[in-house]
This record gives C-alpha cells, structure tokens and sequence, in this order.
C-alpha cells in the first residue's frame, strides 16, 4: 500500500530509537515480544492521544499484529532499505538457534521519543514483553487482527487498532483529522 513507503529519515529514526528504548530495558527481546510490545504501545498512545507515534503499518500475520516495515527490516527483507541498514547497525542477533533473540548495541537516543511515547513503552514493556507467548498470541488476536485477516493485503486500519484499544468515537474523528491532516504534509 501507499503508506508502506512512506517513511522518511525522521520516521525511520524513529522506529529504530523505539526498537532500542524496548531493548535495551528488557536487556535483549525475541522479535515476536518486540512486536506485540511496539503494537500495544502504539494502540494505547493511539486511544490516549488520538495520533501515532511512528508511521508504522501494521500487518494481521497468523501469530497477531507486526509493525510491518520493522519485521521486515528486521528479517532483512528489503521493503526500506534505509531502515533495515539503519536498525542493523545499532542491534545484534543472537547466535545460531537465538537468531531472532535481539539486543542493542547502544542506548537509545531520546530526542527521538517524547515523554509520552516512552511512558506508553515502558506500561507495553511491564505488561507484555515477559508474557507467555500463547498469551501473547490470544491477546493480541482481536477484532482489529481478525478483520484485517480477511483481507487480500492484511493491513490493519488504524481505526480497528484505535477500537480494540478501546478508543471512543471522539478519539476516532481526532485521530481520522490527524492522518488527513499528516497526508497533506507528506514529504
């Protein structure tokens, strides 16, 4: 879809700065954990101020919701160049069987992350990045991941994740104005 490349330099720093805030508070995270921790803080600072923090898409894949261009990135799938060079030269995989077992090679650089985003962090860290992954995978298969499961493109609308968030009709016109509002000033 369009959105899948609309990053620039600031979006991709972003998302890498994100990446390494999670691991280096939880002192290295399997990917799948890394995922469903990044997709409740997104929907929780959805939900709480009606706009994104990255400019991620989210995919339904059959294990529940990836922020799409980092799981490639982080699979080396070449969607975003930039970000797959950018994230892989600030994190290490595990060894041999640990391959999806991440950890950061530096701390993360908070310019790139207000007060609000890390809060929303550190709540998805505490509640998420230690569950079991069955619980993991029942918890984050909601109506946002069912219903973009049975699309040809899997994407889930920001509007389903914002719903099974528990964002109220308000929240939803807010955050509605906020893309609008994004898209006219795309680079």
């Amino acid at each position: 879809s369009s959105l899948m490349n609309a990053l620039n330099n600031t979006d991709r720093q972003t998302i890498v700065e994100m990446v390494l805030y999670i691991l280096n508070k939880t002192e290295g995270l399997d990917y799948y954990r890394l995922f469903k921790t990044i997709y409740f803080a997104e929907r929780s600072f959805m939900v709480k101020y009606g706009m994104r923090m990255t400019k991620e898409t989210y995919s339904a894949l059959p294990y529940g919701p990836v922020p799409q261009l980092l799981y490639d990135a982080i699979r080396r799938i070449e969607t975003d160049r930039e970000l797959t060079e950018m994230l892989w030269s600030v994190i290490d995989a595990g060894d041999n069987d640990a391959y999806y077992y991440l950890v950061a090679k530096r701390p993360s650089d908070l310019n790139y992350l207000s007060k609000c985003a890390t809060d929303e962090l550190d709540n998805a860290i505490d509640q998420y990045s230690t569950k079991p992954f069955g619980l993991l995978k029942q918890q984050t298969h909601g109506l946002d991941w069912q219903r973009a499961r049975r699309t040809q493109d899997k994407a889930i609308t920001l509007e389903d994740m914002a719903v099974a968030g528990g964002a109220d009709n308000a929240t939803l016109e807010y955050l509605k104005e906020n893309e609008e509002w994004n898209r006219c000033f795309a680079d």
